[in-house]
């Protein structure tokens, strides 16, 4: 497996970690808790590295 598919499978093992938090903590607090937010900010973070990793790598 390459470094690129590597990085990749761990992205997108983050980003599902990171959206059942997501969806758990909003249950739990609500979806405008600061708790939420911040998990919902981690989340974008991480989508957005992924998209630009995704565009590179199709370049």
């Amino acid at each position: 497996m390459s470094i690129n598919k590597n990085k990749q499978v761990k992205i997108e093992a983050k980003i599902e970690v990171l959206r059942n938090e997501l969806i758990e903590t909003g249950e739990l607090y609500g979806y405008l808790h600061p708790k939420t937010i911040k998990i919902s900010q981690q989340l974008d973070n991480i989508i957005n590295e992924y998209q630009l990793m995704k565009l590179h790598l199709t370049r």
